[in-house]
């Protein structure tokens, strides 16, 4: 149905240390970091993905401030994409950038509010996490402040993997996303109690 690209964020930035990613018994880790170009160089490379693809991208912006959603979103929509999505979420980069903005239903508000001024008639997607406990009403502020879909979910965690040879994790990042068949119930929950309270179209992942 269609492609989405990696989010970009500001600046460019080279993620966290190798392995990025890991398989386990029942699914994946990941801690990428937002390894990318930044937006300048990122949203040209998302200009030739459109151009080169048959289907549909969704072009992805990732930010826990304000400000900065305000100017990817301007940036991003300077590309005209088919559909855009603001990622509020992400399991393990609390450290580095700060709470992600799904975990409230005001920060979600205002995060959707601040990108849909900007980017007009496109359509908007949030992104948000099955780690806040009652994720509908995230997805119920995101479509009252404009969002005209939901993406859900996002990886869970964070989680961690041990070499029990090494005594060490396995990710550079020592935690990361968890995803994979074993997240599938929490995903189908998430995307059933959402459902339930907006009208809006949800991605279910």
């Amino acid at each position: 149905g269609g492609i989405t690209a990696k989010s970009l964020t500001v600046e460019p930035r080279e993620g966290y240390p190798l392995p990025r990613i890991i398989k386990y018994e029942h699914g994946f880790l990941n801690a990428v970091g937002f390894r990318g170009p930044g937006i300048k160089e990122g949203k040209k490379q998302v200009r030739r993905l459109i151009k080169e693809v048959k289907v549909p991208v969704i072009a992805s912006i990732f930010s826990t401030r304000l400000n900065e959603i305000k100017s990817l979103s301007s940036e991003i929509a300077s590309i005209n994409p088919p559909l855009i999505e603001l990622n509020i979420s992400c399991p393990h980069v609390e450290d580095e950038f700060g709470k992600s903005l799904a975990m409230s239903e005001k920060t979600a508000f205002e995060a959707t509010m601040v990108a849909k001024k900007e980017i007009g008639k496109i359509p908007l997607l949030c992104k948000i996490s099955a780690n806040y406990s009652d994720i509908a009403k995230v997805a119920k502020a995101c479509e009252e402040a404009g969002a005209d879909g939901i993406s859900a979910i996002n990886t869970v965690g964070p989680g961690m993997v041990i070499d029990i040879k090494t005594r060490k994790p396995v990710l550079g990042n020592k935690r990361g996303g968890v995803s994979g068949p074993a997240i599938r119930p929490i995903a189908v929950r998430c995307v059933y109690d959402i459902y339930a309270v907006v009208k809006i179209p949800i991605i279910g992942m």
